[in-house]
């Protein structure tokens, strides 16, 4: 898969091998006598596959009493990660650590500097409430 480039940061999604061994075909299914049916084992993966949810994710989202808002995002590459941190939705900021630890202890760090110059949490879900 080709690389993506997003403000300067090159996101990959991993290859994972799925087993390419053909699932043979049941001429009749059976299962427990509660209902339940497991995969026959030749058409199961080996082995569990690596986790692959690498996409950026919200860490925090605040608003001051003047209306503007904040909020910082993490991403990972490999073992290193990147935050972007945001002012009223436009980037104003990235900082990369070498690995996510370092990341998400400097926007905890970030999220408490601002709190203590009037920032409040805000909620981390975008969905409008009915």
């Amino acid at each position: 898969m080709a690389p993506v480039l997003i403000d300067g940061h090159t996101f990959v999604l991993p290859h994972v091998e799925l087993s390419k061994r053909p699932c043979p075909k049941t001429k009749a299914v059976t299962g427990s006598a509660d209902g339940i049916f497991l995969a026959s084992t030749p058409c199961v993966s080996r082995g569990p596959l690596p986790s692959t949810y690498d996409e950026p994710t919200v860490m925090w989202r605040m608003r001051r009493s003047d209306g503007l808002s904040a909020h910082a995002v993490i991403g990972f590459q490999g073992r290193a990660a990147w935050v972007i941190w945001f002012l009223n939705g436009q980037p104003i900021g990235v900082r990369d650590f070498e690995d996510w630890g370092s990341a998400i202890q400097w926007s905890d760090r970030m999220q408490i500097q601002n709190w203590t110059v009037g920032w409040r949490d805000a909620p981390l879900s975008t969905d409008k409430e009915c």
